[in-house]
């Protein structure tokens, strides 16, 4: 059987054969917190045992169809003729996760980006900002290389396709030119990018993305994202 625990003062004590406690307090991420005593069995194996899988946690994680990240974008977009535009922004992507393996699944996002770019005149400091926002819906295959058993990679990517909508109001120059410029539409998008989860169950990660749009207009400009999120 394993040691006796008393719970004291918002504490964990050993208890000795005569039921006294032990003057050693055992660590635990539970002090200083009002909680119920819970089984002795389970603290040992949660504080002590590096390799204990909360089985029930990774199930109830894994059938989670929604998830969401946050996280910053950085827009390019060559202008013939002009230096190329760059744009920054946040993003707030949501996503909605199907067809789910054990080393990967299929999702649908909508990585909103909000942000802004230069307009006016740099020479007469007369500097303002202008929207820029893209919306795309995008159907995306993941891969995780490793698995949750010891040695497993924490590296995945991801790649896939489909449209978007984009607004950006800029400013370009070419000596003596400045001009205030826009575009506005849609156009097909498409994706790559690779992940890094940092922590043990491979349910939280870290993820950079390329992305390129051609946008159906009439100028049919060439849109470029580089963007980091942190998916939860």
């Amino acid at each position: 059987m394993p040691d006796k625990l008393c719970y004291y003062k918002n504490k964990f004590y050993k208890l000795d054969d005569s039921g006294n406690l032990i003057t050693g307090k055992i660590p635990s991420p539970y002090m200083n917190k009002k909680i119920p005593l819970f089984k002795t069995f389970y603290f040992r194996e949660k504080r002590f045992n590096l390799d204990y899988f909360d089985s029930a946690y990774y199930k109830r994680a894994t059938k989670q169809d929604f998830g969401v990240g946050t996280g910053i974008n950085m827009v390019f977009q060559p202008v013939n003729g002009y230096p190329a535009v760059f744009s920054f922004g946040f993003v707030f992507s949501p996503r909605y996760i199907f067809a789910r393996k054990e080393n990967e699944y299929l999702y649908l996002g909508m990585p909103l980006t909000l942000g802004f770019s230069g307009t006016g005149d740099s020479k007469t400091i007369d500097l303002s900002l202008g929207i820029m926002l893209d919306l795309p819906l995008i159907f995306n295959y993941d891969y995780e290389f490793g698995s949750l058993k010891r040695g497993g990679s924490r590296f995945g990517y991801f790649a896939g396709g489909g449209i978007a909508y984009h607004y950006n109001k800029y400013s370009v120059s070419s000596d003596p030119a400045i001009a205030v410029q826009q575009v506005n539409g849609f156009g097909p998008v498409v994706n790559a990018g690779i992940r890094y989860s940092l922590s043990k169950y491979r349910i939280h990660s870290y993820e950079l993305k390329f992305s390129y749009m051609k946008m159906i207009v009439e100028s049919k400009p060439d849109i470029f994202g580089l963007g980091f999120i942190v998916n939860f």
